[in-house]
């Protein structure tokens, strides 16, 4: 079976598209303060928009780039691992954004919260 390289680009493009729909939902909050959005409930997009943003964005682009980094110095690892570890990573990320939006602080949100949590700790585990 041939050699799997981790595709860095990719993710940082994920990560980037992410980061998109964090600026678009901080608009839309920023928005809401002073023009009446009453399909949109302020504070649980406001919570959908900082768990997505630091689980979303931020831990995607970070995990995407400290792979590239043991990648880059011939570290000798699986790295089709990480490849799901991020798509799980996004998953749970998404999962929270529209739980969030939904539900605010309840079942689902807390469940996916909870996911992005040990998948966090699968990856330190590499």
């Amino acid at each position: 079976m041939g050699k799997y390289t981790f595709k860095t680009k990719q993710w940082v493009r994920v990560a980037f598209i992410n980061f998109c729909i964090v600026a678009l939902a901080g608009v839309t909050l920023r928005y809401k303060i002073n023009f009446p959005l009453p399909s949109v409930n302020q504070k649980y997009l406001l919570h959908a928009h900082s768990h997505f943003a630091f689980d979303g964005w931020v831990a995607v682009a970070l995990m995407a780039l400290m792979v590239n980094y043991l990648q880059q110095h011939n570290v000798v690892c699986n790295y089709k691992k990480y490849h799901w570890i991020l798509i799980a990573n996004c998953i749970t990320a998404y999962g929270m954004f529209i739980s969030f939006m939904l539900e605010g602080y309840a079942f689902y949100s807390i469940t996916f919260s909870m996911l992005s949590i040990f998948i966090s700790y699968f990856f330190i585990l590499g």
